[in-house]
């Protein structure tokens, strides 16, 4: 059986510029240079840390983890790929709930997105987006 998240992607443009905070509150600007994967997740959440776990190579694009709290940014801290918070840019993205990914151009543009099960389904759908 395959999974594949339940609603189709909204097409629609986000912010290619996103304001996040590490641990420490300090803030930093990225702007999106490729089309990148980012991950919203949240605390206590075993499928958000196998995510994480495996890695932009295992997904074929660059990964960024963004998160609505403090509490998440620090269970994650001991992960490779940092976790950032960011809740506005993911209210104002769509994002209403993490665990969620999308796929952004640097345009800004929502290639795919939706609900992660497994870090091979996201792969697929990643793999599947135009």
């Amino acid at each position: 059986m395959t999974l594949r998240s339940i609603d189709p992607p909204r097409p629609r443009r986000v912010a290619p510029e996103i304001e996040a905070f590490d641990g420490a509150g300090d803030s930093t600007t990225v702007r999106l240079r490729e089309r990148t994967l980012i991950i919203a997740v949240k605390a206590s959440c075993d499928g958000c840390r196998r995510l994480l776990e495996a890695g932009a190579d295992f997904f074929g694009l660059p990964l960024m983890a963004l998160c609505a709290d403090d509490a998440t940014v620090r269970e994650y801290a001991d992960l490779a790929t940092p976790v950032r918070r960011a809740p506005e840019w993911l209210g104002a993205s769509g994002v209403s709930a993490a665990p969620f990914f999308l796929v952004v151009e640097t345009d800004g543009t929502v290639v795919t997105e939706g609900i992660p099960f497994d870090p091979r389904q996201v792969r697929g759908e990643v793999a599947g987006a135009r």
